[in-house]
């Protein structure tokens, strides 16, 4: 019998905000079963929507690269974390990983042109106030939408209202004392995973460069700030001593950094066939349902 739980914890994933490495600390923290990643929103939510209450009462954490919005279809009450990251970092970080991720449907067209033609492009949505789109509850994929200002002030509610952690990446390891301290997780040492490595850092990028990204996510700037803000609210709120708290986890982190990066690497293929697996079985349930209902209608 699966034991409903009394509040979900919905972890709102922008890419390339150090998730990866999080989903392997999230795996520590919950059985099988009472995690749910979601790999590919379009297909996995109708999937999830399929689902009966009491499957769905057992999901203890929901996680994936999701809107705002998906507590709704939750029956049990939820609240949600998020990493934010600089919007100059994040779209770079985002259109080189595009560039080496042969998989990925417009990783030629990346390859093909330079960083301002992307954007210029508009094919892919995430170079353009992804992190204001996915908090403001507008699809991911799908038709381009450019996001307004109305946006902005519906993604700055939402983070103030329904996030009990709003993270930074660039302060990532007092991000995940704060998870520690909201959701009670343990063994949160880590290494970094699934990092963007062939990519130039902003400050030898030409101005030119600079000021396309900077013109196609100035929501993102505006939120970014906002949510540093909050930020800084959450880590004064844990006292005088958060900040040694801090520091001492780090050396220790540092100190078991070869030990966890040799388990990651052992553990990779492990973890990646076990999603893939899960998403097959997924789709496979999906396209099912579909057809019949497609015949059941004809």
């Amino acid at each position: 019998m699966i034991t409903p739980s009394p509040q979900a914890i919905i972890f709102l994933h922008i890419p390339k905000t150090a998730g990866t490495t999080l989903y392997h600390l999230i795996e520590r923290q919950y059985k099988p079963g009472e995690y749910y990643i979601i790999n590919r929103p379009h297909e996995e939510l109708l999937y999830l929507q399929s689902l009966p209450p009491e499957h769905k009462t057992g999901i203890r954490l929901l996680a994936g690269h999701i809107s705002f919005g998906v507590h709704e279809i939750l029956p049990q009450p939820a609240t949600y974390f998020t990493f934010l990251r600089q919007p100059h970092d994040l779209v770079i970080s985002y259109f080189y990983y595009l560039r080496s991720a042969v998989s990925h449907p417009y990783s030629h067209l990346a390859k093909s042109m330079s960083l301002p033609e992307f954007i210029e492009n508009r094919l892919d949505l995430n170079m353009s106030n992804m992190q204001t789109r996915m908090l403001a509850g507008r699809p991911s994929y799908g038709d381009y939408y450019e996001c307004t200002p109305d946006d902005l002030e519906t993604a700055k509610e939402n983070l103030r209202q329904s996030f009990t952690v709003v993270g930074l990446t660039e302060q990532f390891d007092e991000t995940l004392l704060l998870l520690q301290r909201a959701f009670g997780w343990q063994n949160l040492y880590y290494a970094r995973m699934n990092v963007t490595r062939k990519k130039p850092s902003a400050d030898h990028l030409p101005s030119d460069v600079m000021q396309a990204i900077s013109q196609a996510n100035q929501l993102d700037e505006a939120l970014y700030q906002f949510a540093a803000t909050l930020f800084a609210s959450q880590v004064a709120q844990q006292g005088p001593d958060f900040s040694k708290q801090v520091l001492a986890f780090q050396r220790r982190n540092q100190w078991l950094y070869p030990l966890r990066y040799g388990l990651w690497q052992s553990r990779r293929q492990r973890w990646l066939w076990q999603h893939n697996a899960s998403y097959f079985v997924r789709e496979l349930y999906v396209r099912a349902r579909n057809r019949f209902s497609g015949n059941a209608g004809s």
